[in-house]
């Protein structure tokens, strides 16, 4: 009877034994990796995953730095790919050793996010990072040709409108360079416009800036409550809800002037530029969000001011350390892999790879979405003549199907200066004849009286 209680217990050692071999493997090797360099790092947990191990390690002793100085020696000691991160009470770190790595033929596939939330790819370890326009508005992806940006921002688009319907979300598009990448998404129900030369996208960006300012008024209309931002509208008003709005953008460079334009196309681009900076800076609050690239980042073409807006950077390989310094303020993005590898920063840093997605794909995906009337399209037609007779073919109201009884209802019947003049301006209330304009840069507030063909000084 002892001896089979024996042979039964030495049976179940042995076994438990070769079933976590793996694991003991794992922990005689780091021990011993320690031991070889006088370091004292002790493992408290560790646990076998889809994609290797994650090892839960003490600092007391030698600390976090010292720690993360090894992760050369790890990843050759252990052949995989090794990260780092410190734990919120400081005492301990994550280890994760990555032996099995996302494949490239790892495919997209579709998981659920709100209106507000971009799913850009997965880390080494096969978490999902999807960024939160919410929180951290605009998005930057930058890095050298070929490496991933474009199919990162499919991903992110083809996901949201999976889950999103045109109720919820808004797309325009922009891109005026000679390759339309874009144009695979024109025909989304999703989408509003689609801009494939300056003029037309500076028409789109003029009708966005004064949706923008429509919606701060009428964010500003509201006397009953303190209603700041498009979240809390439509909290209070869900009959009258705004729709989250993206304008997806080529390569950022292309609206800055150049040395090669001509003197119009200079003076366009830089009017371009004007209303993007403008809607970088202050639409965060109207749920309006930038998402655009810039191939070869520098201080003349992502100065600070302009980099401090983009809250989300998407950093594929870059070309060279300076490059890499710009956008993530780090070397790292200079030494990645070359292709479907990029740094996120975001809410915290991430190394992700990009999905798997074709052409066949992104068809099957789109399908059910398709509208190639172009039903709902906004009728942008000349952004620069806002006079009555145009005003239905550049009705702002229509971007949010709102009633604007109590803020813009008698705008047909009054003449709007320019819209080019409007900077700064919000309306505050019309009744037929006479409108008045609070001008925000001064807080004077001036009085408008309704003339033939311009708008005249009362005083």
């Amino acid at each position: 009877m002892i001896t089979e209680m024996a042979l039964m217990g030495f049976g179940c050692y042995a076994y438990n034994k070769y079933k976590n071999r793996e694991t003991i493997k794992i922990k005689k090797t780091f021990n011993d990796l320690m031991q070889d360099n006088n370091l004292s790092y002790k493992i408290i947990d560790i646990t076998k995953n889809d994609s290797g191990f994650t090892l839960v390690v003490s600092l007391y002793g030698c600390g976090y730095e010292k720690l993360e100085s090894l992760k050369d020696l790890l990843q050759s000691t252990f052949g995989a790919l090794i990260e780092i991160k410190q734990n919120p009470n400081l005492k301990t770190a994550t280890l994760e050793i990555i032996t099995t790595q996302l494949s490239d033929n790892y495919k997209f596939k579709p998981i659920p996010v709100r209106p507000w939330e971009l799913y850009v790819g997965k880390t080494y370890t096969m978490k999902d990072v999807i960024l939160n326009m919410k929180d951290l508005p605009h998005v930057l992806y930058s890095g050298i040709n070929s490496s991933g940006k474009t199919y990162c921002v499919f991903t992110a688009i083809l996901n949201l409108i999976q889950y999103n319907s045109e109720r919820d979300v808004e797309v325009f598009l922009s891109q005026v360079s000679a390759k339309k990448d874009l144009r695979k998404f024109k025909d989304l129900q999703h989408c509003r416009g689609y801009a494939d030369n300056l003029k037309e996208a500076y028409q789109m960006f003029q009708y966005l800036y004064h949706v923008m300012l429509k919606r701060i008024n009428m964010f500003n209309s509201i006397k009953e409550r303190f209603v700041d931002d498009i979240y809390e509208w439509n909290a209070n008003y869900p009959q009258k809800k705004m729709r989250i709005i993206y304008l997806i953008m080529d390569e950022f460079t292309a609206y800055m002037p150049d040395s090669l334009d001509t003197e119009e196309e200079k003076e366009i681009k830089q009017r371009c530029l004007d209303l993007l900076v403008k809607l970088i800076q202050q639409s965060r609050c109207c749920g309006m969000y930038m998402v655009t690239s810039l191939q070869r980042p520098d201080r003349e073409s992502l100065p600070a001011r302009l980099k401090a807006q983009f809250n989300c950077k998407i950093s594929f390989k870059q070309p060279n350390i300076a490059s890499s310094l710009t956008v993530t303020d780090s070397d790292a993005a200079f030494h990645i892999k070359a292709k479907r590898e990029a740094i996120v920063n975001a809410d915290k840093e991430y190394l992700i790879k990009t999905l798997y997605l074709d052409n066949k794909m992104l068809q099957t995906y789109l399908l059910k979405n398709i509208d190639k009337s172009h039903s709902n399209y906004c009728k942008i037609k000349d952004a620069n003549n806002l006079n009555p007779k145009t005003q239905n073919q550049y009705n702002v109201a229509d971007t949010d199907n709102l009633n604007l009884k109590n803020n813009l209802s008698s705008l047909n019947n009054s003449n709007l200066l320019e819209s080019d003049n409007l900077t700064g301006v919000n309306i505050k209330k019309s009744d037929g004849n006479n409108f008045v304009l609070l001008d925000t840069n001064n807080l004077n507030q001036a009085k408008y009286k309704k003339t033939k063909s311009k708008v005249k000084l009362k005083k």
